[in-house]
């Protein structure tokens, strides 16, 4: 296994198999071409463009309530199925760009189906101990919906909507190990990784990075129930282990890999270097 091995996974797709969509001129995903054959009431919802390349949603939906509610009901019916994971309870909101005001809200398992950009935190807690790195790496717990028993960062979510990334990292960090908001609140914004898959869909996804230095002492302990365990590792256990695939989930290596380039783990000496650098925002 190679480090550039981890980035091509998460952008591995097929660019043809799907089309834009869009609300009036604003892109918001991409659909499978497969998709409408599947999905009873598509064509009242999607329009075909005049050149047949993309679609765009039914323009007699005026409103973001509207529109959120007639997608929502479209697909609902293949909600908690296989290709789709776990109906979440959970809203997300849907926009052409980060910073642009929402044209419709809906249930997160819809974003990869849809091809929705969706956004993310995840935190790299790290330790200095006699002038060496440790990283704090949990391990999923086996009753978890998704990705069980994998290898995971100290903390990371999906962004939650209402909140700006260091609320919802501020509130990961509570949730999934404890941390106090006085430590939590020391953690450093450093930059974002994307990728482009093809799972269940599209998954279109922006991570927002965060590094903390956690002081020796302190010990995560999870309250939510999703994580089983948490070790401190060596940052040579952490590279070694990346490269021995020891079932991480499929996107916490690329945050690792952004740390890893950041601390000078990993130089511009290694032959894979540049592909690195740039492959971690090739889907910016």
């Amino acid at each position: 296994m190679r480090f550039l091995d981890y980035i091509i996974a998460c952008n591995d797709h097929d660019k043809n198999a799907f089309l834009p969509w869009f609300v009036d001129d604003q892109k918001l995903g991409f659909i499978p071409r497969s998709l409408k054959d599947r999905v009873s009431g598509f064509d009242q919802l999607f329009h075909p463009l005049e050149d047949g390349l993309g679609y765009r949603l039914n323009p007699n939906l005026k409103s973001h309530h509207a529109r959120s509610e007639a997608v929502e009901a479209c697909f609902e019916p293949l909600a908690g199925k296989e290709e789709l994971g776990p109906w979440r309870g959970e809203k997300v909101d849907v926009a052409p760009t980060f910073h642009h005001p929402a044209l419709l809200t809906i249930e997160r398992c819809f974003q990869s189906l849809l091809g929705i950009r969706a956004h993310g935190v995840h935190l790299n807690g790290y330790v200095i101990k006699d002038n060496r790195t440790f990283m704090w790496i949990g391990r999923r717990s086996p009753h978890i919906k998704t990705f069980p028993n994998e290898l995971d960062n100290i903390v990371a979510g999906g962004h939650a909507t209402g909140l700006r990334p260091v609320e919802t990292l501020q509130k990961e960090c509570e949730e999934e190990a404890a941390i106090p908001l006085d430590l939590s609140a020391q953690a450093r914004p450093v930059g974002v990784v994307t990728y482009m898959k093809q799972l269940g869909g599209l998954r279109r996804d922006t991570l927002f990075c965060y590094d903390l230095l956690v002081p020796e002492g302190f010990q995560p302990v999870n309250t939510d129930g999703e994580v089983a365990a948490f070790m401190l590792w060596p940052i040579e256990q952490v590279m070694e282990a990346l490269l021995q695939d020891a079932n991480f989930k499929f996107n916490v290596p690329l945050v690792i890999l952004d740390f890893l380039i950041r601390h000078g783990h990993i130089t511009p000496d290694h032959s894979d270097y540049l592909p690195l650098v740039h492959g971690l925002r090739q889907a910016l």
